[in-house]
């Protein structure tokens, strides 16, 4: 986990708080994507805590789990957490005398092409097709021991699960048949699988023995990220905790690690530039991720890296407006494509003006380049993907609105299509509503917003007519007072009741807003 540019916090250090969710379940709990700090510490101390070793033990009567889910939100740390689980195995303090083989599968690399098993496993590796051959071979004897972490099925957006068996592990198949043999446990029967999503995507619950959900950072984790932080750099750890302490919107983003990065830099900022401190630093998710992307172009970007603090976020934008378009851009044409596109190359560069041999372009820090191979035996070529698949979302939204409005109702033809970008959505309702962005619509925005808020917020209301939270949720976003007023009225006009337990997290969507919460019981 990144904690700045020259300090990282070893994986064995990370913490993690899970709560198991079995099998039988019909229906999963949704995690709210703002949640009351109060509800989420008495949420964390009501559920049971479960140690990385207990994942795969058999709980009660039931049959021991073979197959596992791990869902999260963006950002709360899931990638970590598969990463964490083969190191620690690795260094023998995990799973041991359990698994002689641990497998990490990032199924982004692989949504293009075919693959058999062998590569599916060994992806990346330049081997040879009898080597590839042997290896599955010797794969299928040993299958009990093995341990398969695929990270990411969510991005897998064309995934349905199949229960048919595999034909030929040796053949050339789709991403979305090996998972369906994976998690089904034909393909590689007696291995262990954990797969992470987040929670939002649409996932069926039948393959799965137990889901188990990442909550991410606890109170007292929270503290600690801010602390290791702040080592080395005067006065900004008091600073850090007042603003925590004293605003319930930044702290509740604090639960997500990725999110708590941001708010630290964020704060960072406005204490180094000294910054009227009694501000509000940020009251969104929009707003937030805004920030921070300016902040990082202030940092790498080579026409602003003078150590000038004084640069504002608009000035900044002035001079990133360019790339941070062309980004949006390729963004945008990202999330509409099947499958979707994570990784991209000189050729998707090119055709949004890009230009590779640029340092002003493409050191904006919203991008990092790497190397990767698109075939077994193919040359390594040069590649680049955002710094985090929400990155990706922000400026797929800035793509969105710089486009046209009949693209983002495509947006909400189903509610299918509502749930694999919600994200997206918010950031856009974000971008729409959120006056405290207007410089941001300005230097990213090439034309007026002509989208109606409110005839947006109806849509979606339409849409999640069974689910008024996240439409609230969604709501909060746009820091709207008026469009307050049409929360209750769309409840009640599709026959919603909100539930006691619901109230609170109602309460703390509209906390700082005119209507009585009253008038919504």
């Amino acid at each position: 986990m990144v904690l700045d540019n020259d300090k990282r916090s070893p994986l064995n250090e990370v913490y993690v708080d899970l709560r198991l969710q079995e099998y039988d379940t019909e229906v999963l709990p949704e995690t709210l994507l703002h949640r009351n700090v109060a509800d989420m510490d008495k949420h964390m101390q009501r559920s049971p805590k479960v140690l990385l070793s207990e994942l795969f033990d058999k709980k009660q009567d039931k049959v021991p789990p073979y197959i596992l889910l791990l869902r999260g939100k963006a950002g709360v740390g899931k990638s970590t957490l598969v990463k964490r689980i083969a190191s620690e195995w690795a260094a023998g303090k995990l799973w041991a005398n359990v698994f002689g083989h641990v497998f990490v599968v990032t199924l982004r690399d692989l949504l293009e092409g075919k693959w058999t098993l062998s590569q599916l496993l060994l992806s990346g590796l330049p081997l040879s097709p009898a080597d590839h051959a042997a290896f599955s071979d010797y794969i299928s004897q040993h299958s009990s021991s093995c341990l398969i972490l695929a990270d990411g099925l969510d991005e897998v957006r064309d995934f349905k699960y199949q229960s048919q068996r595999v034909p030929d592990r040796n053949a050339p198949m789709e991403l979305c048949v090996l998972l369906s043999g994976l998690v089904g446990n034909t393909l590689l029967p007696g291995a262990k699988v954990l797969v992470t999503s987040r929670p939002s995507w649409e996932l069926p619950v039948k393959p799965f023995h137990r889901i188990v959900e990442l909550y991410g950072f606890p109170r007292e984790s929270i503290h600690n990220y801010v602390r290791i932080f702040s080592e080395g750099k005067e006065g900004l750890h008091p600073f850090i905790m007042k603003n925590l302490e004293g605003n319930l919107t930044l702290l509740t983003l604090c639960y997500i690690p990725i999110l708590c990065g941001f708010v630290c830099e964020t704060l960072e900022d406005v204490h180094t530039r000294r910054s009227n401190e009694d501000e509000e630093v940020v009251a969104t998710m929009t707003r937030l991720y805004a920030t921070a992307t300016t902040n990082s172009a202030r940092k790498l970007h080579p026409r602003l890296k003078r150590d000038n603090t004084d640069v504002e976020n608009d000035e900044v934008l002035e001079v990133v407006k360019e790339p941070y378009r062309k980004y949006a851009a390729m963004a945008k044409k990202s999330m509409m494509s099947r499958p979707l596109r994570i990784v991209f190359y000189k050729d998707d560069l090119s055709q949004v003006g890009l230009d590779e041999r640029s340092s002003d372009d493409m050191q904006c820090g919203v991008v990092t380049q790497s190397r990767k191979r698109d075939g077994l035996l193919a040359p390594v070529k040069r590649c680049w993907s955002f710094n985090h698949l929400s990155i990706q979302e922000y400026f797929s939204a800035i793509g969105f609105l710089q486009g046209s409005d009949d693209d983002i109702m495509r947006l909400l033809q189903d509610e299918a299509s509502v749930l694999v970008h919600e994200v997206v959505l918010m950031f856009i309702l974000g971008l729409c509503g959120d006056e405290k962005l207007a410089p941001c619509r300005r230097q990213l925005l090439s034309q007026q917003v002509k989208l109606n808020l409110r005839t947006l917020l109806k849509k979606l209301a339409e849409i999640l007519k069974g689910d008024p939270l996240k439409f609230i949720n969604l709501l909060h976003e746009t820091q709207d007072g008026d469009l307050v007023d049409l929360v209750p009225h769309e409840i009640k006009l599709h026959g919603k009741t909100i539930y006691p337990t619901e109230m609170g997290a109602l309460s703390w969507a509209l906390q700082q807003e005119a209507c009585p919460v009253t008038e919504v019981r």
